[in-house]
């Protein structure tokens, strides 16, 4: 990209992560005129600033958008899920966490989200292959090995449930 217009979507992006009231608004209004719509970072922003509205839809919309300019930027994916899993459309979830885990595979936090939307899915089975590669990846993380231990009851995996217990009682 031009010199220029690396400043311009750095400042779009500043603009609409600001925390004072009507600079996002104004920001996205100057991204939609003059950005041609070809920064991905500016709707990254403004994908992350409408889902921290509670705005989900535009959340959707907009970091599909910018996931078409760059499809490699996990955080990306995982926010896209996270706001898939509001709306309870737990499919596109799963496969927005998917896309993350695809990145990098070490992300527990996305094998775990992946794990919920799957189990909201009626996928128990998947979702505790999930749960498995969360906790080989936080390890350390009680929330994980808890939802861990119920996801090896339900699917009756006994020997699992039994780790779990103890991986809870030594954190």
């Amino acid at each position: 990209q031009p010199r220029s217009s690396v400043f311009m979507e750095s400042s779009l992006a500043m603009l609409a992560t600001s925390k004072r009231p009507g600079k996002c608004e104004k920001s996205l209004k100057l991204y939609r005129k003059f950005s041609n719509k070809k920064f991905p970072r500016a709707k990254r922003s403004e994908a992350t600033y409408w889902f921290h509205k509670g705005e989900y839809k535009a959340a959707v919309k907009a970091f599909k958008k910018a996931l078409n300019i760059n499809a490699y930027h996990a955080s990306s994916w995982f926010t896209l899920g996270c706001a898939h899993l509001k709306l309870k459309e737990f499919h596109d979830a799963v496969i927005a966490f998917g896309k993350v885990v695809s990145i990098d595979e070490s992300q527990g936090d996305a094998w775990s989200n992946m794990a919920a939307a799957l189990t909201m899915d009626g996928k128990k089975a998947e979702a505790f292959s999930a749960l498995q590669q969360a906790v080989k990846h936080h390890e350390n993380s009680w929330r994980i090995w808890h939802n861990y231990m119920f996801s090896a009851l339900e699917n009756k995996k006994f020997k699992n449930f039994l780790e779990s217990i103890e991986r809870l009682a030594n954190l």
